[in-house]
């Protein structure tokens, strides 16, 4: 995973805007 896209994710996890184990899923996706 880039650094770029762990930094969004961290951001919008802990904002609130994304459950961390949706998020993982949908990543898994793109992987």
């Amino acid at each position: 995973m880039t650094l770029r896209v762990k930094a969004l994710e961290t951001i919008l996890v802990e904002k609130g805007y994304v459950d961390p184990a949706a998020l993982d899923a949908i990543v898994e996706t793109y992987e």
